[in-house]
């Protein structure tokens, strides 16, 4: 038993590592190609898209896995699925609405690609949902195959449109194209998912999305919060920054967050095993906090130590000279990328704890710091980095009041 749950969680983690693995290289090489700005107006693109397909699913995917039965499962992913449209269908009027009394964003996204955002939703919000049904019949193999063909398929579509758009444009295209495709290849291929849908009524879909209101009621606004505090800086260097700001600010958090979010998640879930055991046996775990602690600072230190001294090298060599501003923004919110790291070790804690309302209270102190942040000071500051050295100090302080909070929380 032991030993199947270990090769289903080795296989689900497998295929999320090497898609972020895919991600991160296709980065690297893609960063050669296209100028600066097109990374950024892709960021604010895919920051947009990250916030859509959290209403988008209305979060029914979430109730997918808990369903004791199958066919209630299967009824719910249609469900899920005829919502997606629904509401990709109103982002996309919403668009419309807009365009027709002169709100555009052109100095960001010109207002083609704008229509994109509802079409990535879509397929995207079936991606998503399609993980979960498999993940509920136990298809782990077939999760861990299909998230890094994914990461290929996008990042080959857009190294295809570089010959025919080298853009902003051309990469928002080339990320939609390549969603496109790789979701209805594993529609055409997985038949069995499509009979799902044609085959469930109307009734049973509207009858089980009732039945599980509680999803969408208990986590639209805690995943919403969650996704826009994580896009945050995206979007509002957007507003108030060019693109070519927001593209050397995305590349520093992608090739920089991408790596130490896997680490810190990695090392999380060995201490979410030992902290749910634990808790389960004296009602505390402040002795295996502090055991952790003092085994992840120094793990996380030294790589931190070196990616503050040559960050900008870094990214000068394997990037280009252009892209050594990107390594100066890594220095400048090395204290937020530390801090974070840490918090996603330990804040489980929360989840143990039951403290869901309190995490929410913090997700919505950060949100509303940095957003006031970027409101009052982005005139401030002599550059940019001064600016990102203010945000790395807010991000900094919310975290370590989360990693204080989940040591008294540890102690029962």
């Amino acid at each position: 038993m032991f030993r199947k749950y270990l090769v289903s969680f080795s296989q689900l983690i497998s295929g999320t590592f090497l898609a972020k693995i895919i991600t991160v290289f296709s980065a690297v090489i893609l960063a050669k190609i296209y100028p600066v700005d097109a990374f950024g107006t892709l960021a604010t693109f895919i920051s947009i898209l990250s916030i859509s397909v959290v209403i988008s699913t209305g979060r029914y995917e979430m109730a997918i896995v808990p369903q004791q039965k199958l066919k209630n499962a299967e009824v719910i992913y249609a469900g899920t699925i005829y919502l997606s449209v629904a509401i990709s269908c109103l982002i996309l009027l919403l668009i419309l609405f807009l365009a027709y009394f002169g709100i555009t964003f052109e100095n960001k996204i010109d207002t083609t690609s704008l229509y994109f955002i509802p079409f990535s939703c879509l397929f995207l919000s079936i991606y998503k949902t399609d993980l979960q049904l498999r993940n509920r019949v136990s298809n782990y193999k077939s999760i861990a195959i299909i998230e890094p063909a994914q990461a290929i398929t996008i990042s080959a579509s857009k190294f295809l449109f570089f010959y025919t758009l080298p853009s902003g444009k051309g990469l928002i295209l080339a990320h939609s194209f390549g969603l496109f495709f790789f979701v209805t290849s594993v529609f055409f291929v997985s038949k069995r998912y499509e009979n799902v849908i044609a085959k469930t009524s109307f009734k049973e879909v509207l009858s089980l999305l009732k039945a599980n209101i509680k999803f969408p009621r208990s986590l639209i606004l805690s995943d919403l919060i969650s996704a826009f505090s994580l896009q945050a800086p995206i979007l509002l260097t957007a507003m108030y920054f060019d693109n070519q700001t927001v593209g050397f600010l995305s590349m520093a958090l992608a090739l920089v967050g991408t790596p130490l979010q896997l680490i810190g998640t990695a090392i999380g879930r060995v201490f979410r095993n030992d902290v749910v055991s634990e808790f389960g046996r004296t009602g505390k775990c402040d002795v295996f906090f502090e055991k952790y602690l003092f085994f992840v600072t120094p793990v996380m230190v030294i790589p931190f130590l070196f990616l503050y001294f040559f960050s900008p090298d870094i990214f000068s060599v394997f990037l280009g000279k252009e892209w050594e501003a990107s390594g100066n923004f890594v220095q400048s919110l090395i204290f937020m990328f530390f801090f974070q790291a840490m918090s996603r070790v330990f804040s489980y804690i929360y989840i143990v704890r039951k403290k869901l309302f309190e995490n929410l209270l913090v997700q919505l102190t950060l949100l509303v710091g940095i957003s006031l942040f970027y409101i009052l000071a982005n005139n401030e500051f002599d550059s940019f980095n001064g600016f990102l050295n203010g945000l790395s100090m807010i991000y900094s302080l919310v975290y370590i009041f989360v990693l204080i909070r989940s040591y008294i929380l540890s102690k029962g």
